[in-house]
């Protein structure tokens, strides 16, 4: 992070990217999920590449790699679209307390995307969610 931040060394995204790919390389979900920020904000076209980081990043538990791997499979970015694993990725990453994808994983309940529609769980992400947002509003 050090050097891709410039934090007490020049910024250098190369010598980053170098120091993430042996920490990725060791199964880092932090790193891996950075690996696949990296290419998919600087390197056109390489989406599938990112996914492929964003995915061993959410398969060692990193909720925002699971969240972005829900994306990808949802928009069908760098891979085939696919409803079913959306749903599947937003509810691992919303289980793992990302609001974001809880916020999703809702809008699926209540829309029946890659799932049946199901009121009751569209209310209780929902209010997951807003609980979440009043205790992140009381430690303020």
């Amino acid at each position: 992070m050090c050097y891709y931040d410039g934090i007490g060394v020049e910024e250098d995204e190369q010598k980053a990217l170098e120091w993430f790919s042996i920490s990725a390389e060791n199964r880092n979900s932090v790193s891996q999920y950075w690996i696949a920020c990296i290419n998919n904000t600087n390197i056109e076209g390489n989406e599938k590449k990112s996914f492929e980081w964003f995915l061993k990043s959410a398969e060692n538990g990193n909720s925002d790699a699971q969240y972005e791997v829900a994306k990808y499979y949802k928009d069908g970015i760098g891979v085939e679209e696919d409803e079913q694993k959306a749903f599947e990725w937003f509810l691992e990453s919303a289980k793992n307390e990302n609001s974001n994808a809880q916020f999703e994983i809702a809008i699926c309940y209540n829309n029946g995307l890659g799932t049946e529609v199901n009121e009751q769980e569209t209310f209780k992400w929902f209010l997951k969610l807003k609980s979440a947002e009043n205790e992140n509003d009381n430690m303020k």
